[in-house]
């Protein structure tokens, strides 16, 4: 899988998150999340990557910790999570704001 992967917003700017595997400690640290399953489309194509769900959050590490006790999240196969990690809380939410218009659209 790819260590970054870009997402872009309704008013598309894109916005560039890292990515994790499930089980990865992350920072504690305020934050964007979005939760995928992600897969291999082929050989040279690259990876889908389906929202699961999103979110805002003042600490990712413990909002992801308590994301991980949701069963439906486990079976709609959650294997990544991918995270923009913001300081601002204006900030935070004015991107979510954008990139959930743009995912709600698609999910």
């Amino acid at each position: 899988m790819q260590k970054r992967w870009e997402f872009t917003g309704v008013s598309g700017k894109k916005y560039t998150f890292e990515v994790y595997p499930k089980s990865a400690q992350l920072p504690a640290t305020g934050g964007i999340y979005i939760v995928t399953y992600s897969h291999p489309r082929g050989h040279l194509s690259g990876f889908q990557v389906n929202t699961l769900c999103m979110g805002v959050a003042n600490n990712l590490n413990s909002t992801i910790e308590d994301l991980r006790q949701q069963e439906s999240l486990a079976k709609d196969c959650w294997n990544y999570t991918c995270i923009l990690c913001l300081d601002n809380a204006d900030l935070r939410h004015e991107c979510f704001d954008d990139l959930h218009a743009i995912n709600s659209i698609h999910n």
